[in-house]
């Protein structure tokens, strides 16, 4: 847990008290995490000063040097890669050790962020990002591979299960419409 004191907080498994905690530089804003917290875990955190930093065994990773442009909108975690939307329209792809993968520029501000998981024989990971133009637009990796128009300004999306639909993507509007798509 996240808070606005600059503080990364492990709760115990009764979710009743602090477990583990560590001081940031700034404040977190998103969290992913791989692993698991009893053998070989990650845990990344972007903050609002741009930097995204990750801990370690505790510790806060003096190796990894993730820093973006702006204020970060989103952050997703895939096999090989982390990617971060920025508020300057840029989403960043980092290799999981820091180096940069891509950037890419939006023709329009970005709301959201989301993780497109595929089983079809081999498992595929794609990267939705929602513009406030109404667009979602789909990637895979750097490759952009699809547009979603939804027609208004989209202002968040959840990508997942929905009854028994696999790939559902639902899609709030700034009006407060529901879109539902099958992917």
């Amino acid at each position: 847990m996240g808070t606005e004191n600059r503080d990364l907080m492990l709760l115990d498994k009764n979710m009743c008290a602090i477990d583990k905690q560590i001081r940031l530089e700034s404040v977190p804003v998103f969290i992913a995490a791989t692993g698991s917290i009893e053998l070989d875990y990650k845990i990344f955190v972007a903050c609002r000063n741009g930097f995204t930093y990750l801990i370690k065994n505790w510790k806060i990773s003096s190796s990894f040097d993730v820093h973006i442009e702006s204020k970060p909108v989103g952050m997703i975690k895939l096999e090989k890669t982390l990617v971060i939307a920025g508020m300057n329209r840029n989403v960043y792809s980092f290799y999981n050790k820091g180096k940069i993968n891509f950037t890419k520029q939006m023709p329009a501000d970005i709301t959201d962020i989301q993780k497109m998981q595929v089983q079809s024989g081999k498992l595929m990971q794609l990267i939705l990002i929602s513009l406030k133009n109404g667009e979602v637009r789909i990637f895979n990796d750097k490759y952009h591979v699809h547009t979603l128009t939804i027609g208004e300004p989209i202002s968040a999306m959840k990508f997942g299960i929905y009854g028994r639909e696999e790939g559902c993507l639902v899609v709030n509007t700034f009006s407060g419409a529901l879109h539902v798509k099958i992917l």
